[in-house]
């Protein structure tokens, strides 16, 4: 996974949103594709709590959650855990963010959402 092919380990990583089919989903991926997810959250409250327990290296963060909002929720996500990096992940509609996946994994050569997310936190953890 790292593009220098050191034995680091893979970044941790909290996936918070709101609904629970997408965000087991995206945890499960992860792991599945050997990322390390510490924990999962539901709104901002969760997140707080749970980026202070596990400082996380990445944050999954969803824009439109029960108790706020991603800003508020990454606001309280870095206030907790310094150290974290945020990648927001929201949609407009599923046809629009389905487009925008496709357009984007044609571009960068990727042949699924796994690579894409996987992709995304290797380069923002640079």
């Amino acid at each position: 996974m790292n593009e220098d092919h050191t034995d680091a380990p893979p970044p941790t990583v909290m996936v918070v949103d709101d609904h629970p089919i997408w965000r087991d989903g995206v945890a499960r991926d992860l792991a599945e594709a050997g990322l390390t997810v510490v924990a999962t959250a539901d709104g901002v409250a969760a997140a707080r709590r749970r980026a202070a327990a596990t400082r996380p290296a990445v944050v999954l963060m969803d824009m439109h959650l029960p108790d706020g909002n991603g800003a508020d929720a990454t606001a309280a996500v870095l206030e907790a855990s310094p150290g974290s990096t945020v990648l927001v992940l929201s949609a407009l509609s599923h046809r629009t963010v389905e487009n925008h996946v496709q357009a984007t994994l044609r571009k960068l050569q990727l042949a699924n959402r796994v690579e894409l997310a996987r992709y995304a936190i290797e380069r923002g953890l640079d």
